[in-house]
């Protein structure tokens, strides 16, 4: 007799295996970040999987940071060190104070994000860094739109607030 996670695995595979496709680009990455993703779930999960209340949440989550690490390492592995040594002798002050600005807002922005409460956080990130829809969200999740909205406007609300900081001393 499948578990009741077995089961919303399984409900929620086929759409989390469509995601990683559309996201991977190809069928052979989706099917190796999906194992991947169920081996994590095994792992960190191990035999109390009721630690996770949101299932659903949990498995997108996981696909989303897949994929950020994913992306990263490319990026890095794009880079040898001759290129990386060309590109910041080519870099002048401007652009140095703009990488500066850039780290210091992303650093800023999920110190602000590690804040919300993850319903928020997690329609935020899904929405403003995926770029998914939020009908699409309310089809992956099951959380009405009018829901998600909510959320939104909430996490957007806060990190307004936390980020205006050092938005006035960029400005002033």
């Amino acid at each position: 007799m499948p578990t009741e996670y077995e089961l919303g695995v399984e409900a929620h595979s086929a759409r989390l295996k469509a995601y990683l496709r559309s996201r991977l680009g190809s069928e052979e990455d989706a099917e190796d970040a999906m194992q991947e993703i169920m081996y994590n779930l095994l792992r960190n999960a191990g035999d109390c999987l009721e630690g996770i209340r949101d299932l659903p949440s949990w498995l997108y989550r996981s696909a989303f940071n897949l994929i950020s690490n994913l992306n990263r390492r490319q990026r890095d592995i794009s880079y040898d060190d001759g290129t990386i040594l060309l590109d910041m002798l080519a870099d002048d002050m401007e652009s140095q104070d703009a990488m500066m600005l850039r780290r210091m807002f992303w650093s800023e922005l999920e110190k602000a994000l590690d804040q919300l409460p993850a319903e928020q956080r997690q329609v935020w990130e899904m929405t403003e860094l995926e770029g998914i829809p939020v009908k699409e969200i309310e089809r992956i999740t099951g959380v009405r739109q009018a829901t998600l909205l909510s959320r939104k406007h909430y996490a957007v609300k806060h990190l307004r607030k936390c980020l205006r900081q050092l938005y006035d001393d960029i400005i002033n």
